[in-house]
C-alpha cells in the first residue's frame, strides 16, 4: 500500500515537459494513433484514469463545438496497474460504453511522461510545433474554458509550418 502511495505521489510530481513527448497507442477499436511532431493541427490531449475519466466529457461537451474543425482532440486512458488478463474485457467495455475513440495507455507511460495528476483530468493543448502551451486539470470552469479557448484561437491564427 505504502509503495503504491509512493509511487502515485512520484508521478504527481514529476518534472511537467514544456514539449508534447511522442507516443503511439491503440485505441478500443484495434486502430492506433502515433503522436509524431510537426502536427498537422493543434492538438487538445485528454488524459484521465478510471477516477478522472468522468470529467474528459465534460471537456469534449465544452469544446467540439466550438472547434467542429481545425483542432484535433484525442482522449487517453491511463489504465496504469490493470493486469494484463483484464485488458479484454476493459476494451469491449469501453467500445461498448463510450462514443469517442479512446486511446488506451496500458502501462501508464504516456500518463507519466506527460506527468499526469491522478484522479482528475489532464488537458494539454498541443500547438503545431510540438509546445505544450497550456496545461489544466479538472473540470472546466469558466476561468479554465476561457484559458482553453484563448490558446487555441490563438494557435489557430499562427501560420501552418511550411506556409507564410
Amino acid at each position: 500500500m505504502l509503495a503504491a502511495c509512493l509511487a502515485v505521489s512520484a508521478r504527481a510530481e514529476a518534472p511537467r515537459p514544456a514539449r508534447a513527448v511522442p507516443f503511439a497507442l491503440e485505441d478500443q477499436h484495434g486502430g492506433s494513433f502515433e503522436l509524431a511532431i510537426p502536427l498537422a493541427e493543434p492538438l487538445v490531449l485528454l488524459i484521465a484514469d478510471r477516477a478522472g475519466s468522468q470529467e474528459t466529457h465534460a471537456w469534449v461537451e465544452a469544446l467540439s463545438e466550438r472547434y467542429p474543425e481545425g483542432v484535433d482532440f484525442r482522449g487517453i486512458a491511463d489504465f496504469t496497474g490493470l493486469p494484463r488478463p483484464f485488458r479484454g474485457l476493459v476494451r469491449r467495455r469501453v467500445r461498448a460504453e463510450s462514443p469517442y475513440v479512446l486511446l488506451m495507455d496500458w502501462t501508464g507511460e504516456v500518463a507519466q511522461a506527460y506527468a499526469t495528476r491522478p484522479s482528475t483530468v489532464n488537458l494539454y493543448v498541443i500547438a503545431r510545433d510540438g509546445a505544450i502551451r497550456l496545461r489544466v486539470e479538472g473540470l472546466p470552469d469558466d476561468a479554465k474554458l476561457e484559458r482553453v479557448v484563448e490558446t487555441l484561437d490563438a494557435l489557430l491564427r499562427e501560420p501552418e509550418a511550411g506556409g507564410a
